[in-house]
């Protein structure tokens, strides 16, 4: 019995120095110092993995309207709004994957080597494939990568190409050679209606 009267006050007070030990709180959040922090919560930072968010890409093709060939758009979904991954887009589309009556003429295994934007002048550098399209399938093609190139209210103001790095003149709708960089206006005549 005598133990258990030792035991009760031993019981009461531990409440009392256990309040008393606590970690004091503040009214508001603060600051603690690295040093300070305890190295079972100093591991390394959590990371995050942040989800990436598509964006609108207009691709352009062509297909058959009032027995001409007009340009046509194709909205997906890229990883950005750079022309270059949009121009990769384009000229990785697989021919067959298009809808009915829509087709493109940029020769197959087309290739975007590189892009450089210099004051609002893109310059698109293609590989050796794009040489071998000519005549009204050149027009379309390079009607295809101009549009697409420059979106409606994007930083890029003309468009100028290469091909092995040697610059092309690319022709415009009547099949003259441009003067220049490319624009859309330069092919204005292959929009619908």
């Amino acid at each position: 019995m005598t133990i258990r009267r030792g035991l009760l006050p031993l019981i009461l007070l531990a409440p009392i120095v256990l309040v008393g030990c606590g970690v004091p709180t503040d009214d508001t959040p603060r600051a603690v110092a690295t040093e300070d922090i305890p190295d079972a919560l100093a591991g390394s930072p959590p990371t995050t993995t942040m989800a990436v968010v598509g964006v609108r890409g207009d691709l352009y093709f062509l297909e058959t309207q009032d027995d001409r060939n007009v340009l046509s758009l194709e909205q997906v979904t890229l990883d950005n709004n750079l022309p270059e991954t949009a121009l990769d887009a384009l000229v990785a589309t697989v021919p067959e994957d298009l809808p009915e009556g829509v087709a493109t003429f940029i020769p197959p295994e087309t290739k975007i080597v590189d892009t450089e934007l210099d004051d609002g002048i893109l310059t698109v550098h293609l590989s050796s494939e794009f040489g071998t399209v000519s005549g009204e399938p050149r027009i379309q093609a390079v009607a295809q990568l101009v549009y697409t190139a420059m979106p409606v209210a994007g930083p890029v103001d003309g468009v100028l190409f290469t091909v092995d790095g040697e610059l092309i003149a690319v022709p415009d709708t009547d099949g003259s050679d441009i003067d220049g960089p490319a624009d859309r206006d330069d092919y204005s005549a292959l929009l619908p209606g």
